[in-house]
């Protein structure tokens, strides 16, 4: 799945270990500050913050099962 907004995002390795205050921290993409970034809003915080794409990653769906958008490449 890709970073788009609404998509559950977490930081990866990466991330975390330039950002190690931000931990496994989960939250939602509510927009793009600039190409190569994304606007987070963490679950635990009240403030957005502008998040380099490369240190995030896509949560799996909660229910287990595949994303929608790869059920669509199949038909």
């Amino acid at each position: 799945m890709l970073l788009t907004i609404g998509a559950r995002v977490r930081m990866n390795a990466l991330g975390r270990a330039r950002h190690p205050r931000y931990g496994l921290r989960e939250g939602t993409i509510v927009g793009c500050g600039s190409p190569s970034s994304r606007r987070v809003k963490f679950d635990d915080r009240k403030t957005v913050l502008s998040i380099y794409k490369g240190y995030l990653e896509v949560l799996p769906n909660k229910r287990g099962s595949r994303n929608t958008s790869d059920l669509r490449s199949e038909l």
